[in-house]
């Protein structure tokens, strides 16, 4: 009969290795079998082969529990051997701890001369000397029993290996983790730095004085200010305009895939590729516009009103802008196609929705940026004033009770050139200058000690350091104040400042000021930067308190010594503006989108609306995670000043910062708890998974634990760039003066410095991407080699361990060098897919994955199947143990959580391994054994985006999809299954069972189904009113699935109990230790005394199931009914029964 294959170069499908598999274990396939036919049909003719056999298949299953599995099993084998049955399995199906048995069986197998039976003879023979009463493999089993560390105790060698290899691995994975975290923590602080940018005044002014000196002309500053603030302009325009276009294309994207509109139907990388990207960016550069405008142009004046019709014209025009490219491609796509009717009526219901939308967008982008980002300062007129009208400079009256806001306040002053350009000093601090003779350009002056002063054009504040040398560069003027009112700006004499009353009741005076205690009558000086509350007001004084006892009267006169200066908010907060601006421009756009979906609602249907709230969603994700990534970086890790303008390095010496020592203090601790709640975590116990307290308490200590990190990165990252080679090398780069350098308000030299601390960290990680392998560094060699060594290694007569680490590598071999006699070993695995498509699957995270000597993969028809002599550089036994055994893994399955992922990744808590994809998107990969670059890997574990669409895929242990190895067999038909269920369960709740079943009647459609359980917990010995059994019986109903004549199948569910009839030191052993025989997965050191424990009692335990039935499972399960349960068979089974004739002469 001719079967037909798979192309080479594609996975195999189900049906070609279970026809792989039947071959090996029955012969040839039957001989009417439909070789050619669909797949379908060709695994349903398989299944009725299976069914007809005259010889039932069986399977073993040994679950999941680490090494009390794996003990247990051992017991259980041995039992299975004296019966008469283990070389009468067809199927070995093993789940983590039940790997380290089974692997350890199947390595004896190969190493036999006998195979199998030769196994089986020795597990069953009788004791042939009292010093060695057991084979050699069961007593290396003992010996190992500590198998990650044989020699205990803090001095044993074996333990600081574990504990130096585990520091190594995760030092090496933090060279590629820490440098890509750092990376991206650099974005906000290369964005604060380029917000800050200004011209260089300074050096500008210095020239252009030097060419006034030489050419003995007069200054005309005006132009000279615009000559530098042209090229400025030029950059903005180019960032508006780009900004521009950003929007655009974001409105474009939406009408082309709005299912009312174009139902372009694009996928969701798409959307964010083309409609939320560009809305992100567009924020960000929009927001980068204001601030480095207000730089550019700080201290002219102007009326906000007059920018109102340019916000709205921007907003309304980019919108429509899109709109028309939309327009553009949906009818090239559509010419050709019938006009539905009212196409038109409902295009002009959009524009206008659009156009209104878009007005209302506009109006709060000027609220946002004329009031919220500039800091006004409001006051209001207390009697009628005469003030001079800008830009006419025409007189004009002002009302009483005027309200307004102070735009600027110019004292009588000098303009002098300084080190970081021209700066106003005001006219009360002309007494700090000495002057020389007159020269023909300016005054030359030298300060006599420290003096305030405002820099020229961009209005901030700045310090003028006693000793400062410079030139008067122009004579003083009259003191005024500019105010704005509902009729444009005004501009008021200094003596009028009577009539001007503050709004806010806080005051900080910004000189100090003389003053007369209310209840005293006494004179008094407040000092410069004296706070406190405005509290009455009248016509002569201000009535103050500052906290520091009387309350004082200033006249109004001098609220001139009142800060009342506005200045442009992006450069007063930086940190602030940073975080929030670009999220305020989001929630514009975000505005958008509800007033369209509602305004637009007459001509749009639900699926549009569903669109558009999908939509928004992604923007207010975006909003959040950019403010939340702010507060951690900027906030969090306090790389700037309280005035929030100077980037400046206050950490220092981190054990004379106070906060620093709480902050790093808490990260140690935390750390401390994070590590214990992980190890505690990897047990994998369903009991303890079900306590949503201790998930929750894992959840916050992640998370804390990421946000300190966050914060001793930043730190670091602070130090790091504040280094003096870091600086010395900046200033010969560019060229710059050391004074300059070391200026925290040039930002001109943060950005440079940021920008290339972040393409260093950025080439390093990329660098030790290729050198740190994922596969090597984790975890998961550490915890293989030690397996091989006590597990494989146990058969092996002739090993040659070296000297100096006792590893062999020859203990390890290929997986398809497995003899091919029964049983054939199933090891099963977990494919992770945390991002994955099929909703359904969102609980269970994983996909089953199998290995065995035939062929590695999973039944998923997107993954299929590879030769395991091929899959990934012919995979050892060895491997896929570890791999069936990884508990402790980022990624678990249906355990898996994001954060605590993200935490286990960064801690290189870590046991799963990476493997090429045996599907389609591995098809140059699955053959290797591993990504050559670990980034993509170690991101993807980190964040949770493992799915069986990429190029490798992310293995863990069995147990986090199945932990019974059950989910295989019934895939297989298999008609006799006994299950070894030695998986932590104290209280007996049959999860591990629960979920085998549930996932079985999801993916299969195949009921099982057990009578009451009689297998009780310790907690429940006392009370026992009948007595309590070591298994129970269970259904498997093929018949539903596969027709009526299918005969259904049987399990044998055995699970560890004490019931006090067993062996003494069993009893013993019971009593002394109140956990047992469900102690802890995580304990992975078993004494003598335990081992022997767990082995025993899985012996007494089949000694009590069974006799010597001599390979017979018709005797073995007759035995269990009368003689355990005590119960007559089902008339189901007595079917299966009659008509099975499993017995091997």
């Amino acid at each position: 009969m001719a079967k037909q294959t798979s192309s080479s170069d594609s996975s195999l499908p189900l049906h070609e290795v279970l026809e792989a598999e039947f071959v090996a274990l029955h012969g040839e396939l039957p001989s009417d079998y439909p070789g050619s036919s669909e797949p379908k049909t060709r695994l349903k003719a398989l299944y009725d082969a299976i069914h007809g056999l005259k010889e039932k298949r069986a399977a073993l299953c040994i679950s999941g529990g680490g090494i009390r599995s794996a003990t247990f099993g051992l017991g259980i084998l041995q039992g299975l051997a004296r019966c008469g049955l283990l070389d009468k399995f067809h199927y070995l199906s093993t789940v983590s701890g039940g790997g380290y048995i089974g692997s350890w069986l199947s390595a004896w197998i190969k190493n036999d001369p006998d195979g199998i039976r030769g196994v089986v003879g020795e597990l069953k023979r009788r004791p042939d000397s009292t010093l060695n009463p057991e084979p050699q493999p069961v007593r290396h089993l003992r010996e190992f029993s500590n198998y990650l560390a044989p020699r205990m105790g803090l001095t044993s060698v074996d333990f600081w290996t574990l504990i130096t290899t585990f520091i190594r691995n995760m030092f090496l994975n933090w060279l590629v983790l820490i440098s890509w975290l750092a990376a991206a923590m650099m974005i906000p602080r290369l964005y604060l730095a380029a917000i800050n940018l200004q011209p260089d005044w300074s050096g500008q002014t210095t020239w252009y004085l030097w060419k006034l000196s030489a050419d003995k002309l007069q200054p005309n500053w005006d132009a000279f200010w615009n000559s530098i603030r042209q090229p400025w302009d030029i950059g903005l325009t180019i960032l508006l305009t780009v900004g521009f276009a950003l929007i655009a294309a974001a409105m474009a994207y939406a009408i082309i895939d709005v299912p009312s509109t174009g139902n372009a139907q694009l996928s969701q990388r798409r959307f964010l590729l083309f409609r939320q990207l560009p809305l992100f960016l567009a924020s960000l550069l929009l927001a980068a516009w204001w601030a480095l405008s207000r730089n550019v142009h700080g201290s002219e004046l102007f009326a906000p009103k007059h920018l109102l019709p340019w916000f709205v014209g921007f907003t309304v025009a980019s919108y429509l802008s899109g709109g028309l490219i939309a327009f553009a491609i949906l009818l090239l796509r559509k010419r050709g196609q019938k006009k539905r009717p009212r196409r038109f009526v409902a295009s002009l219901s959009r524009l206008a929705a659009i156009l209104v939308t878009t007005l209302l967008a506009g109006l709060c982008l000027w609220v946002a940026a004329t009031r919220m980002f500039l800091d006004p300062r409001k006051i209001e007129f207390t009697r009628i004033c005469d003030a001079i009208q800008i830009p006419s400079e025409q007189k004009i009256t002002i009302p009483s009770r005027t309200e307004g806001i102070l735009k600027q306040i110019v004292d009588g002053s000098y303009i002098i050139q300084t080190d970081q350009g021209p700066a106003r000093i005001v006219e009360r601090g002309l007494d700090v200058l000495e002057r020389d003779p007159e020269t023909n350009l300016a005054k030359k002056f030298r300060s006599k000690r420290d003096c305030k002063a405002i820099l020229v054009p961009s209005g901030r504040k700045t310090n003028i350091r006693a000793g400062t040398e410079g030139l008067i560069m122009e004579t003083a003027e009259e003191g005024s104040y500019t105010v704005e009112t509902g009729d444009g700006l005004a501009r008021i004499a200094k003596k009028d400042v009577d009539a001007l009353k503050p709004k806010e009741p806080k005051f900080n005076l910004t000189r100090a000021c003389n003053a007369t205690g209310v209840s005293s009558g006494d004179k008094i000086t407040l000092p410069v930067r004296t706070q406190g509350i405005i509290k009455q007001i009248d016509k002569e004084a201000y009535t103050v308190e500052t906290g520091q006892g009387d309350h004082a009267r200033i006249k109004r006169k001098h609220l001139d010594a009142f800060d009342l200066n506005p200045v442009p908010a992006p450069a007063k907060h930086a940190v602030t503006y940073v975080s929030f601006a670009p999220a305020l421009i989001l929630v514009v756009f975000l505005l958008v989108n509800f007033l369209f979906t509602g305004f637009s609602s007459w001509v749009t249907d639900d699926e549009a609306r569903e669109w558009w709230g999908r939509s928004a969603a992604w923007i207010l994700i975006t909003i959040f995670g950019w403010i939340a990534v702010n507060l951690i970086v900027l906030w969090g890790g306090q790389a700037l000043s309280p005035t929030g303008n100077q980037l400046a390095v206050f950490l220092g010496q981190v054990q004379a910062n106070p906060v620093a020592k709480a902050i790093l203090g808490a990260f140690g601790g935390v750390t401390g708890v994070a590590g214990a709640l992980l190890a505690l975590r990897s047990k994998l116990s369903k009991t303890l998974g079900q306590k949503a307290g201790f998930q929750w308490l894992l959840v916050v200590v992640a998370v804390v634990f990421l946000v300190l990190l966050a914060v001793v990165i930043s730190w670091a990252l602070v130090l790091i760039g504040s280094q003096p080679w870091t600086l010395h090398v900046t200033a010969w780069f560019l060229g710059g003066k050391q004074n300059e350098i070391t200026d925290p308000n040039s930002w001109r030299v943060q950005l440079f410095v940021v920008f290339i601390l972040t393409f260093v960290i950025v080439l390093f990680g990329v660098v030790m991407g290729f050198f740190i392998n994922a596969n090597r560094f984790s975890l998961h060699a550490t915890y293989r080699n030690r397996l091989i060594r006590a597990y494989l290694a146990a058969s092996r007569a002739a090993r040659c361990p070296n000297r100096f680490t006792g590893f062999d590598s020859d203990d390890n071999f290929g997986l398809h060098k497995l003899p091919s006699e029964k049983p054939l070993h199933v090891i099963n695995g977990t494919l992770n897919i945390i991002r994955g498509e099929q909703l359904a699957w969102q609980e269970r995270k994983a996909e089953s994955f199998t290995m065995s000597r035939l062929h590695c993969g999973s039944w998923n028809e997107r993954v299929g199947y590879r030769p395991s002599a091929e899959y990934g550089d012919a995979i050892t036994l060895g491997t896929a143990m570890a791999i069936s055994g990884a508990a402790a893994n980022p990624n678990m399955g249906y355990h898996s959580s994001p954060v605590v992922g993200f935490l286990m990744t960064l801690l290189n808590v870590r046991l799963g391994w990476w493997l090429g994809n045996p599907g389609a998107p591995g098809a140059k990969t699955w053959r290797r054994s591993g990504p050559g670059y670990s980034v993509g890997p170690l991101f993807s574990e980190a964040i949770g985006n493992t799915t069986d669409h990429y190029k490798y895929v992310n293995l863990s242990d069995g147990g986090h999809f199945e932990n019974l190895g059950l989910y295989e067999m019934v895939l297989r038909r298999c008609h006799f299954t006994v299950v070894s269920d030695g998986a932590e369960d104290p209280e007996c709740a049959y999860a591990d069972l629960g979920e085998a079943v549930r996932k079985i009647r999801i993916d299969f459609g195949i009921p099982i189904e057990f009578d009451a359980m009689t297998i009780y917990p310790r907690s429940a010995i006392d009370t026992l009113k009948t007595a309590g059994h070591n298994c129970a019986v269970g259904r498997i109903r093929y018949s539903v699935v596969d027709g009526a004549n299918a005969p259904d199948g049987i399990i044998i569910y055995i699970k560890p109990a004490c019931y006090g009839d067993e062996p003494r030191d069993i009893y013993e052993y019971f009593k002394t230790n109140p956990t047992f025989p469900h102690e802890s997965t995580s304990d992975q050191f078993f004494s003598e005394s335990q081992f022997e424990s767990y082995r025993m009692l899985g012996a007494h335990t089949m000694e009590k199931l069974c006799t010597n039935c001599d390979g017979d499972f018709r005797c073995f399960i007759r035995d269990i009914l009368k003689r355990h349960l005590q119960m007559e068979a089902p008339v189901w089974l007595a079917a299966l029964l009659e008509e099975t004739k499993n017995k091997v002469a």
